[in-house]
């Protein structure tokens, strides 16, 4: 922050009681001096040129001077004002889901309050009854945080309640210094103290006669924390990013993006992506990819609470999609993936990279076309579809039934195979036809009907090593000739 600045004019002095590691914090339409009031006021840090140095801590004041009324000091007063200091406030912290609730305590010994401040804040107490609540609008990650801020708040308005104000001739008079006030009491004639004071403002004057006076304004001395007002967050408007990393390591569906105003390397932290719908093992996920121009909005205004409201096209990064009808809506993943709703024909078609496709046409008509394989598969049962032709239906029990006909057909052979048992049957007709039957049982073959004919237009031949040949009635063997043992 301070190395841009002639060091050797700053001789900045830097020493923060503050220790711990601030969180997202932004700069934003604010000058360096200004981002330095709104850190130090916020976490409660000294800030001040004491004419040799720039300090940022709390002061290293040294001895006292001290200041007689009528001699050193000719005129002054205190102001007394009661301030509320139970500011409540609360925050979201969605790391860890929690809503934070801080109250502020011991506020009079972070404030460094003597016995009148002290007083001046009980009173103050029974005037400020109500306890108004404040919404946190800054980035936290833990409760100590806003516990923090909260206490700060509180302590750096009872440090506001007592003020000093005088006109001295003291040439030591400087921000940062303390002074030590005393005159003598007018009824007893004896000196008495008003008390030591840190100066935290101080005007000097010089005439042209080479007069010389000051007047200051300084607060008592015990106070630890600077007497000033809160600043005012500067108030971040929707703007525009590129995202640089979209791999969230906390599986918050987050990105990393960087403002055009950016410079280098710099990028926000991981900032929320707003989505329809999202939560526990459930949502709808779609992060931008890296590149891509997404909109920015902030919670609460804040610039350290940016969150990606949406991705926009722009001049080199456009779709085909749109038409005078706006009919289509469409999903396009990356790699070539690809959904489209088409409202003119009532279509939705799905395809992947490599062109495998279901279309639904609208007409009633659905097409699935694949490059190499279709599976369809439900528990024991599976019908597979190869590029080469091959079908192959498996499963426990097939069922092929027609109201009318099955046709099955084969340019070369087919097959039909049972391990036990084969049935084929017609109630009217069974015809088993081709250029040669063979019929073949390898143990036994049995022939049965109330009307049986074996029949050759040319020649029919019953060959066996045995033949049995019986009937319950007549045999008749009937022929032009007939030969018997011929």
């Amino acid at each position: 922050m301070l190395k841009p600045f002639p060091q050797n004019l700053l001789s900045p002095k830097v020493q923060p009681l503050y220790g711990e590691t601030l969180a997202y914090t932004v700069q934003y339409k604010e000058t360096a001096w200004e981002f330095l009031q709104r850190l130090t006021s916020t976490f409660g840090e000294w800030l001040f040129w004491d004419g040799q140095a720039l300090v940022i801590g709390q002061p290293q004041s040294g001895q006292a001077i001290t200041l007689t009324y009528g001699s050193h000091i000719s005129s002054f007063n205190m102001s007394l004002s009661a301030r509320p200091v139970k500011t409540q406030m609360m925050g979201w912290d969605y790391l860890n889901s929690q809503v934070y609730t801080s109250q502020p305590s011991g506020v009079e010994d972070k404030a460094g309050l003597n016995p009148l401040g002290k007083q001046v804040m009980q009173l103050g107490q029974s005037i400020y009854t109500a306890q108004p609540v404040l919404w946190n609008n800054q980035f936290l990650t833990n409760k100590k945080q806003q516990d923090d801020i909260t206490n700060m708040k509180s302590a750096i308005q009872g440090s506001r309640m007592i003020m000093f104000n005088g006109k001295s001739g003291h040439p030591g008079v400087k921000i940062g210094g303390l002074v030590e006030v005393s005159g003598n009491n007018v009824f007893s004639e004896q000196t008495e103290g008003y008390g030591e004071y840190l100066v935290i403002a101080a005007t000097h004057y010089v005439d042209a006669m080479g007069n010389y006076d000051n007047q200051f304004t300084a607060v008592p001395g015990t106070i630890k924390v600077p007497p000033v007002a809160s600043s005012k967050e500067p108030n971040c408007e929707t703007q525009s990013a590129i995202v640089t990393d979209n791999n969230d390591f906390n599986g918050l569906g987050r990105i990393r993006v960087k403002f055009h105003w950016m410079n280098g390397a710099e990028k926000t932290p991981w900032i929320r992506v707003t989505t329809p719908h999202a939560g526990g093992g459930k949502g709808m996920f779609f992060i931008p990819e890296v590149g891509e121009e997404v909109i920015i909005g902030f919670e609460g205004d804040s610039a350290t609470k940016p969150y990606v409201i949406g991705a926009v096209y722009h001049g080199k990064a456009n779709n085909s999609f749109g038409n005078a009808g706006n009919d289509v809506k469409a999903l396009q993943s990356r790699s070539g993936n690809k959904v489209l709703l088409d409202d003119n024909a009532g279509s939705v078609f799905v395809e992947d990279k490599d062109g495998n496709s279901v279309l639904m046409d609208g007409a009633g008509n659905v097409t699935m076309k694949s490059n190499e394989s279709i599976t369809l598969s439900c528990g024991d049962s599976t019908l597979n579809m190869k590029k080469d032709g091959t079908i192959t239906v498996n499963g426990k029990n097939i069922y092929t039934i027609a109201k009318e006909d099955i046709v099955s057909s084969a340019t070369k052979n087919m097959a039909m195979v049972a391990d036990i048992d084969f049935l084929a049957s017609g109630k009217t007709t069974a015809t088993v036809s081709s250029k040669a039957t063979t019929v073949v049982g390898s143990n036994e073959m049995g022939l049965f009907s109330k009307k049986l004919e074996a029949v050759g237009s040319a020649t029919t031949s019953i060959n066996g090593g045995k033949i049995d040949m019986g009937a319950g009635g007549d045999v008749s063997v009937t022929g032009a000739i007939v030969k018997i043992n011929s």
